[in-house]
């Protein structure tokens, strides 16, 4: 608890009712609390005794300031108390001149719940304690209200694809059998309220579904056996009123790799049919559990302790409050950020319970990162917003252009590729596995046809590069797809691409790998164009840092000679600023198949403006890879 003592002059003032009272005034553009020069903050917050409030404003404010003998005034802006979503904060002005003003930073005043002085703000202090029952209160009404009141989030009456299995957390007759396996079919024609445990494995579990023990657990689970992270799930699931839970370890027989396959390519459906998903992203093994491991975070506040009047307004009650910055800024490097699998599990769900190693946030397709209801997160986090694919491809869908399609629709996959190729995988075989359900998403939302990682209807999704030497492709996807190669991949895009080729899929049971795609397009034969000695003449060349000529090699073998190659241009960009005489074109590079005329497999691919000019007459061709 802070003491007046330690405080400056204005500080003293600020850190009262009367103090308080100023922040909130309406009125002229100078309204509120005047404190001082903001050189005279910045000498107070960095004397032998530092006024530890002026330490709070001086870390609040984050914009430079060129002249600090500039005024600062404190202002509240309680205007967007109603917003949903939102809570008032305490704007950091710099008074430039008279009447004219500019942002500096943004600071807030906590109260707790029990505490007179909440009701002077809507912000309470961070809900660390993410077991107690204050917490899950909130997360309860929450759900409640996302449940029943945003449209966006609603779900179908009875989803017509469910997990196979459900794991039944409601305690039976017998003492001992606190879990255990269902089968999962529609309720009388209701939809079942599950949820689903999105958790890093980390290490081998000690109970699995398999097909030497599936029967017994049917019978009962042996909870006392399973990793912590699973046990405080189980608990989560009954607190939140529920009866079911589904687990990957426990509702997947993993010893049987067909129905493996069958729950994989259901995964899209299983998560998003949730009621929510409990996103344990603090713990980097299932041992770990999320519920009671101590969180600790500090940041730059003062307490403070203060008269105010009663809510009845005849006595003096005694109130404490803490200021503090709006965000600080946090990267929180959580586990469930690194795994590929976690991936779709946190873009997929409607709604998710996401315990961070700092607090509970939530996320829904209406609001994708929010702090519990009553409560405003002053963490800033900067790498973990979960639900955004769903909410930016929804956005797209509202403001949609024919432009757009191909500008937007680029940026979001390039941005989901990167992202989830970025990831670690343990079994690299899984590597279009676990992207599978992010593509169903694309298709059923947009209607369009996705294989293999691309999408035929948007041919810059074939525009891959890869960002890290890559020494020989993987037979599990063909070599037009990302898939077909292992580490991080981006698209080689710019805004203002057209579209030169059409993209078809073809269905070929008996060589799905090298015969899976028709382009209708620009094609060229053999020979480097016009002599120019581009890039992709090297092996490797990396990330482009700038326009320009840039090739890009699949394989550190590189591509062929220049007679054995194939070109075939997929994007065409108009002039660019700088570059009036030339036209930039993505272009592929193709080799013919040893020994199958007329099929063509990808070796690289080339970005720049060395093919202007050189099309005439090859404008309809057909290549098959």
């Amino acid at each position: 608890m802070g003491s007046a003592k330690e405080l400056c002059d204005r500080c003293k003032q600020l850190a009262t009712y009367e103090g308080i009272q100023q922040l909130d005034r309406n009125g002229s553009i100078l309204a509120g609390f005047r404190h001082g020069r903001y050189q005279d903050i910045l000498d107070q917050a960095s004397s032998i005794r530092p006024c530890p409030l002026c330490v709070v404003i001086r870390d609040s404010a984050t914009d430079k300031v060129k002249d600090p003998a500039n005024h600062v005034w404190l202002r509240w802006d309680r205007r967007s108390f109603d917003v949903a979503g939102e809570f008032g904060h305490i704007w950091i002005y710099l008074q430039l001149v008279p009447q004219h003003i500019t942002g500096l930073g943004t600071m807030c005043l906590i109260a707790q719940e029990d505490d007179p002085a909440s009701s002077l703000s809507p912000l309470r202090p961070l809900g660390t304690d993410v077991a107690s029952e204050a917490v899950f209160s909130k997360i309860r009404s929450w759900l409640e209200t996302c449940e029943t009141t945003h449209e966006e989030c609603k779900q179908p009456s009875v989803p017509s694809i469910l997990p196979l299995r459900l794991i039944d957390v409601k305690s039976s007759g017998d003492l001992d059998v606190q879990a255990r396996l269902v089968l999962a079919a529609p309720d009388r024609g209701r939809h079942i309220r599950y949820l689903c445990l999105s958790y890093c494995w980390g290490a081998p579990q000690r109970i699995l579904a398999l097909r030497a023990n599936i029967h017994a657990l049917q019978e009962g689970i042996p909870t006392h056996e399973l990793g912590q992270t699973i046990r405080d799930a189980i608990e989560t699931t009954r607190r939140l009123g529920f009866r079911y839970l589904w687990v990957d370890a426990l509702c997947i027989v993993q010893d049987d790799d067909a129905e493996k396959l069958r729950e994989i390519k259901k995964m899209s459906h299983i998560y998003k049919n949730a009621t929510a998903v409990l996103s344990v992203a603090s713990a980097s093994a299932h041992t770990q559990g999320f519920l009671r491991p101590v969180r600790e975070f500090s940041y730059p506040s003062f307490d403070f302790t203060f008269s105010m009047p009663s809510s009845d307004g005849n006595v003096d009650v005694k109130a404490t409050m803490t200021f503090a910055p709006v965000f600080v800024k946090f990267d929180p490097q959580h586990p469930l950020e690194k795994r590929a699998w976690t991936f779709q599990e946190m873009e997929l769900p409607r709604r998710s319970v996401i315990f961070s190693k700092v607090e509970v946030l939530v996320a829904c397709n209406k609001y994708p990162h929010a702090s519990l209801p009553g409560s405003r997160s002053l963490v800033s986090y900067s790498s973990y917003n979960p639900c955004w694919f769903r909410n930016s491809l929804m956005r797209y869908l509202g403001h949609r252009t024919e432009q757009d399609d191909q500008n937007q629709l680029t940026w979001l996959w390039d941005k989901l590729l990167k992202e989830y190729s970025s990831r670690d995988m343990t079994d690299l075989n899984d590597r279009l596995y676990a992207f599978q359900g992010i593509a169903d998403d694309f298709e059923s939302i947009l209607s369009v046809t996705a294989r293999f990682g691309t999408v035929a209807a948007i041919p810059s999704t074939f525009a891959w590069v890869v960002q890290s030497p890559v020494f020989e492709r993987s037979a599990r996807a063909p070599t037009w797809s990302w898939g077909s190669v292992d580490g991080p991949v981006a698209l080689r895009q710019s805004w203002g691409y057209r579209y030169e080729a059409q993209m078809e899929f073809i269905d070929d049971d008996d060589d799905e790998v090298n015969r899976g795609l028709k382009i209708h397009g620009g094609v060229i034969h053999g020979g480097v164009i016009h002599g120019a000695d581009w890039n992709g003449e090297h092996p490797y060349i990396g990330e482009n840092s700038g326009w320009g000529d840039v090739g890009y090699a699949d394989l550190v073998t590189g591509i062929p000679a220049p007679e054995n190659r194939t070109y075939v241009r997929i994007l065409r960009e108009g002039r660019r600023p700088g570059y009036r005489r030339q036209t930039f074109e993505i272009v592929l590079i193709l080799e013919q198949v040893t020994g199958r005329e007329g099929i063509y497999h990808r070796c690289g691919i080339y970005d720049g403006s060395a093919f202007d000019g050189h099309w005439d007459g090859h404008f309809d061709d057909v290549i098959v890879m």
